[in-house]
């Protein structure tokens, strides 16, 4: 919404794209003089004065909500890039404020010299240096209509819902020199934006349920090697984060060093960045093998009737990692030979415990 001074200025944001440059002439071919990616838009506030602009003051962002002005000609607003801008009335930048998300209202005086501006759970209020002097909770997200009323008083309505009061004593808007709306003391804006990763905690967390999409692939299996991940997570609404167990599983199989990738490939109820980077919207397992195999030394034993000292003597040898106690069950069963005329039955169990590598 454009805002007014005592002076006849007119002040509104504006986002535009400037007309492309045409390119030097060059051969077309990705050489020299081809192909320059067009310049981004412009996100301006404009001062304006019977219809000529004065001057423009680029910001970081999209200009949210209304600016103000005081009654020395400053002019304060907020932007999507997170951060609050103090100007003079030239033009020149004064101060900027790293509020570090985009603020959900207009930027409003509170009391004598300090400035307001709710975002994320919370009202900031700002001095004329822009340094932050307190913080007030709100139940969830300010919204842009909040008030300023004669005596003083902050009303600001939030996304729950609720509508909160609260007191200064700067007498409530100037009625010259300040953005009026509709000639009372109403403050207009604008919500949007979203919170910029690294801001100021969200008190309650998001609003609503948000379902993050997975996809997981790799050499290694899932429900053989490691726990499934189930295609999907959900991160209930109140809350800021949830932690999701990989759990690698023991099988008996010898196998080869084995690797698990999970990608984030959507978000319900929300948005993410896909930057292809380890960390950011994906990571990686690699899953080491510590299992061992029990098995025959031999195939094959020799013995031969009625002659001591040639009984069979079966090895049984442990291969790979012996990190862990391992047991077998044996048994003699019948071939050829007939138990209890050719040979005598045999039978136990064998334990392994860590460390050992054959038992006979």
């Amino acid at each position: 919404s454009p805002a007014v001074n005592n002076k006849d200025l007119v002040y509104l944001g504006a986002t535009w794209q400037p007309e492309p440059v045409d390119p030097p002439p060059g051969d077309g071919d990705g050489g020299d003089g081809g192909d320059e990616p067009p310049a981004g838009p412009l996100h301006q506030l404009i001062c304006v004065k019977e219809g000529v602009q004065q001057w423009a003051f680029d910001a970081g962002g999209m200009i949210l909500g209304q600016p103000i002005t005081d009654g020395f000609g400053n002019i304060f607003f907020g932007a999507a890039d997170g951060k609050i801008y103090a100007l003079d009335k030239t033009g020149q930048l004064k101060w900027e404020y790293e509020l570090r998300v985009p603020p959900s209202t207009s930027v409003m005086f509170m009391t004598k010299g300090v400035l307001c501006v709710g975002a994320v759970g919370k009202l900031f209020l700002i001095n004329a240096e822009g340094e932050l002097q307190d913080e007030i909770d709100v139940s969830l997200t300010p919204l842009a209509e909040a008030i300023v009323g004669a005596d003083g008083t902050l009303y600001v309505p939030s996304l729950d819902g609720v509508l909160h009061a609260f007191k200064g004593d700067a007498g409530g808007l100037s009625r010259k020199g300040y953005a009026r709306f509709g000639g009372n003391y109403q403050n207009t804006g604008r919500y949007g934006g979203g919170v910029i990763p690294g801001g100021p905690q969200v008190p309650t967390g998001p609003v609503r349920d948000v379902t993050v999409r997975l996809a997981v692939n790799g050499t290694a299996s899932a429900i053989t090697d490691y726990e499934d991940l189930g295609g999907k997570v959900v991160i209930p609404a109140g809350t800021n984060r949830v932690e999701v167990p990989f759990i690698p599983l023991n099988d008996p199989q010898l196998e080869f060093t084995e690797n698990v990738q999970v990608r984030i490939v959507g978000v319900d109820g929300g948005s993410f960045i896909s930057t292809g980077a380890i960390g950011r919207d994906r990571v990686d397992f690699v899953l080491g093998d510590n299992d061992s195999q029990l098995e025959f030394a031999n195939m094959y034993f020799d013995v031969r009737e009625n002659v001591l000292g040639t009984n069979a003597v079966v090895t049984v040898q442990r291969t790979g990692p012996a990190n862990r106690i391992l047991r077998v069950d044996y048994a003699t069963a019948a071939g050829t030979a007939l138990e209890g005329d050719d040979f005598e039955s045999a039978a136990g169990t064998l334990v392994f415990l860590p460390g050992e590598l054959e038992k006979s």
